[in-house]
C-alpha cells in the first residue's frame, strides 16, 4: 500500500526547511562567499549581542563544538569574526563578531529574503 505524505505537516516543514536551505546555502556562497552554517554563526552572535564562547555557540546552534571550531578558524581567517581567550576561563575562547560581520549579516538577510519572496 502507497502511503501519501503530501499532506503530512512534519514532511513538508522538513522538506521546505532542506529546499530553503539548500538554496540559501548556494546563493550565499555566490554572493557573499559564506555557507549557510558561519550565516547561522554570525546571526547568533547578533542575536546575542555580546561575545559567546565557541561551546556556548555549539549549544545554541545544535552542533559539534568541533564543528564550531572549525567555522570559526574559516569566519576568523575571513575577518568576519575574533576569537580571543576567555578573561573567566583560560580553556575557552570567547567569539567576537568583526565589524565586518554586520555587512555581511545584511547581506545574509538580503539573500533569505530574495528566497522568501
Amino acid at each position: 500500500m502507497k502511503r501519501d505524505f503530501s499532506q503530512r505537516l512534519g514532511f513538508l516543514i522538513n522538506d521546505v526547511a532542506r529546499l530553503y536551505g539548500a538554496q540559501f546555502d548556494r546563493q550565499a556562497r555566490e554572493q557573499i562567499g559564506l555557507s549557510r552554517a558561519q550565516c547561522r554563526v554570525l546571526g547568533e552572535l547578533a542575536k546575542h549581542g555580546a561575545p559567546l564562547s565557541q561551546a556556548e555557540l555549539a549549544q545554541r546552534l545544535d552542533m559539534s563544538a568541533m564543528a564550531v571550531g572549525g567555522l570559526c578558524e574559516r569566519l576568523e581567517a575571513g575577518g568576519w569574526v575574533e576569537r580571543r581567550a576567555s578573561a573567566t576561563d583560560r580553556r575557552a575562547y570567547e567569539v567576537h563578531a568583526a565589524p565586518e560581520a554586520d555587512k555581511g549579516l545584511d547581506a545574509a538577510i538580503a539573500v533569505s529574503d530574495g528566497i522568501q519572496r
